[in-house]
């Protein structure tokens, strides 16, 4: 009779007559509590219903009448996974797995959510189980494209994602991950556009999947096509105005757009934050002041490695003063190396948050009672800024890694100084009060001996050699038009493009097309490879006489980096901070000469100095002197700086 009344009840279900089929589970449970069927037939309904924590309260009291179901173990995970309850969730697919072995159902699950959780081996390993059973499993080589792309594996990405489509060919996300491995094969010819075809394959088919159409922003990027691809990331909002991906991405192109202001820069960010982070009342920190104790700092950054803001953070961390400072780390860094090393040395504690979530890492904050906590990343890659928005220390301070407001109200200060952010003119586009640090917000150390500063190039090249190794994404059209009326004004000059995207060959060739069309030869340019930190990237610099900066987001790294080894940098003063950060490290080593107030500035002062051979030549011997003896190159003087400024704030908002 029960079972008779559970397939009833299920074929009404199956049917979508879920009132019914409920109903009908219902009563068979008030004649036997314990039917494990019905147990489990009404943890479905409620999972239909939204009620999760009824479905699984349902299910469990199924498994605990018969533990050896592999269906009841099998749903139970998937309802948990859902939730966010990864672990438990993979924990019922295993004993699924164990109790139903060689089922394609359960290890397609189990391989998805172990590739889920970063488990990518045993993630590979239950996918080839999989298929060895039924080798043309679209799904599971759908998960095992993904897999192999985790893995850094590109070529076997391709080779099963190229298979997954011809067995699932309406599948969006098996054109997308084909186009991953392609995008990240992006030194061989033609990959680019190939991952760029596939991604609008995807949405061909569902013109609103947003993974394919933020990736598809991603791949035109790394193509040069600025413009397009803001145009993706804004569609992706539109769709999804929750997908932070595509906001940061969408926000982080906006800073390379020669046509946006400080105001309108500052709506955008203020629109992100308003749509992105809702804001119901938070149980903000608050930590109670004691005297007798040291200020709590902790320091939030993906960059605890051979990167560019490395570079600015060694000061604080070798000298900081630990009779009244304690350092915290949180660190997102996603590939340790040595300089990761040396920063976990060089603090009290150190926490890695890359398999963190938010709360976990918020509640770590609290509990760590932090009384500064700094965000060093701002919306750039491998950021938590979502940390910050639930304001988990009372004091929230942005700085270094990002070159504007943030837009983001919990963070309370952003860190700057008087001629990147002038007093009257930025302190309106800001949600964070500014603080100027007098003399620069800057200090460059370096964790490796400084390369030698050779000769001139110009001595034995007989022409002058200008050179920009700035991030490629900088250099708009207008610096290629600027940079090549310099190189029709300095005749015979040359000029060295560097930098990670003109590894791409359709990049190279779209960037001397581009110079074509102002009349420059492509026997004049040069493109050199981005080198790796430990190929000792600095003695390139020994290749140029003078480093153009780009516009409007000027270089900061790629500056200090030309200054130390003697080469001068001519910049642009602009009209919002990245525009202006130039211009403040040239006026803090004393060069004010090479900063250019309008495009015919610039191009004079380059074609000037360029004529100049005995004034390049002291520049060579004096510019890394110059610099160390700035107030940049005091490490010691601007951790000083830099710690009473955290004891101003500190004492403000508790003393």
């Amino acid at each position: 009779m029960a079972h008779a009344e559970i397939n009833r009840a299920l074929k009404l279900h199956q049917e979508g007559n879920i009132d019914e089929a409920e109903e009908l589970y219902l009563e068979i449970l008030s004649r036997d509590p314990k039917n494990q069927d019905a147990l489990h037939f009404l943890g479905l309904v409620s999972k239909q219903r939204g009620s999760i924590h009824l479905a699984i309260e349902y299910i469990t009291r199924a498994i605990s009448i018969e533990p050896g179901r592999a269906t009841f173990h099998y749903n139970i995970g998937l309802i948990l996974a859902e939730t966010g309850d990864l672990k438990r969730g993979r924990n019922a697919l295993e004993i699924a797995d164990e109790l139903k072995p060689g089922s394609t159902e359960i290890l397609l699950s189990l391989g998805m959510l172990q590739g889920r959780m970063g488990d990518n081996e045993i993630a590979e390993s239950t996918f080839n189980k999989l298929l060895d059973i039924d080798p043309d499993n679209g799904p599971a080589l759908i998960g095992l494209t993904a897999v192999f792309n985790s893995l850094d594996r590109y070529e076997d990405a391709e080779r099963v994602g190229y298979k997954s489509t011809q067995l699932v060919p309406n599948s969006c996300e098996a054109w997308t991950n084909l186009g991953n491995a392609l995008h990240k094969q992006s030194k061989k010819a033609g990959s680019l556009e190939e991952a760029e075809k596939y991604f609008r394959q995807a949405l061909k088919i569902n013109p609103e999947y947003t993974t394919a159409l933020f990736n598809l922003g991603n791949v035109l990027n790394d193509q040069w096509f600025n413009g397009e691809a803001l145009k993706c990331f804004e569609r992706v909002i539109k769709i999804d105005p929750n997908y932070s991906f595509a906001w940061q991405s969408f926000l982080m192109n906006l800073l390379y757009d020669p046509n946006q202001t400080e105001e309108t820069l500052f709506d955008y960010h203020k629109k992100w934050a308003s749509n992105y982070y809702l804001r119901p009342l938070l149980n903000e920190a608050s930590n109670e002041t004691k005297k007798t104790r040291r200020i709590r700092i902790g320091y939030v950054s993906p960059d605890f490695r051979r990167h560019s803001c490395a570079y600015f953070l060694k000061s604080i961390f070798e000298y900081y003063n630990n009779l009244e400072f304690e350092i915290y780390v949180y660190s997102n860094v996603k590939k340790p190396d040595y300089i990761t090393s040396w920063f976990r040395d060089h603090c009290d504690s150190w926490f890695d948050i890359t398999q963190r979530t938010d709360q976990e890492v918020v509640d770590n904050i609290k509990n760590n009672k932090i009384d500064i906590l700094v965000d060093l990343a701002g919306l750039s890659n491998g950021n938590r800024i979502s940390v910050f928005a639930q304001k988990p220390a009372p004091i929230q301070v942005s700085w270094l890694g990002y070159p504007g407001t943030i837009g983001l109200s919990e963070i309370n200060y952003r860190i700057t100084d008087n001629i990147a952010d002038p007093e009257g003119l930025s302190d309106k586009h800001h949600v964070e009060k500014l603080i100027r640090l007098d003399g620069g917000f800057h200090c460059y150390s370096a964790y490796e001996k400084l390369p030698e500063v050779k000769s001139l190039p110009q001595k034995r090249n007989k022409f002058i050699t200008f050179g920009s190794f700035n991030n490629i994404l900088k250099i708009s059209h207008d610096v290629i038009k600027t940079w090549s009326d310099i190189l029709n004004l300095v005749k015979e000059s040359h000029l060295i493009i560097k930098g990670r995207m003109v590894d791409y060959p359709c990049v190279r060739e779209r960037i001397r097309n581009e110079f074509s069309q102002h009349n420059i030869s492509s026997d004049r340019m040069e493109f050199m490879e981005w080198v790796p930190k430990d190929q000792s990237p600095l003695e390139k610099y020994n290749s140029i006489d003078i480093a153009l900066d780009t516009f409007p987001y000027n270089g900061t790294t790629t500056s200090f980096e030309a200054l130390v080894m003697g080469v001068p940098v001519i910049t642009l003063r602009g009209s919002r901070h990245a525009a202006r950060v130039g211009a403040s490290i040239m006026t803090r080593i004393g060069c004010t000469e090479l900063i250019g107030e309008s495009k015919s500035q610039y191009i004079q002062i380059a074609g000037s100095l360029a004529n100049d051979i005995s004034r390049l030549q002291r520049y060579r011997e004096n510019l890394r002197t110059n610099l160390e003896k700035s107030t940049y190159g005091n490490p010691r003087e601007f951790t000083k700086k830099f710690e009473k400024t955290f004891k101003n704030l500190y004492e403000n908002k508790y003393l």
